[in-house]
């Protein structure tokens, strides 16, 4: 799966992002919300598409992308996506939120006058912790 989640297998652009990004975050709902479902479910369960590091580099490669085309909205919500699944406990998800928030916060920073100043940090996003 990481071969087909790679780029250059889902875009004509190598760096673009987009489509790996949306395409690994349905994977990875199907098998958190089919747990015991279907074939597919289960094939994803025992075999996650990415690493939580390669899942990371994706979301905060896909998240600088619309950053730099000016939708640093969607950005913010692209990292905010990155945290752990809801009830994750162990060490790959305490990394993966504080990435998350990490990301989130920097993203607010560089856009302080569109409404994300200084005094918006302590808001707390679903999933980021």
């Amino acid at each position: 799966l990481p071969r087909a989640l790679a780029p250059e297998a889902c875009s004509t652009a190598g760096m673009d992002l987009e489509a790996s990004w949306h395409l690994h975050e349905v994977l990875r709902r199907v098998a958190r919300v089919g747990a015991g479902g279907g074939m597919l479910a289960r094939q994803l369960q025992r075999a996650p598409p990415l690493t939580p590091h390669q899942r990371g580099l994706l979301t905060t490669q896909f998240a600088a992308q619309l950053e730099m085309a000016g939708a640093w909205q969607l950005a913010v919500y692209v990292a905010s996506c990155s945290g752990p699944p809801a009830g994750a406990k162990d060490a790959d998800a305490d990394v993966l939120a504080a990435m998350a928030r990490s990301a989130v916060r920097e993203l607010l920073h560089r856009h302080p006058q569109q409404g994300g100043g200084a005094g918006d940090m302590g808001v707390d996003i679903e999933g980021v912790g």
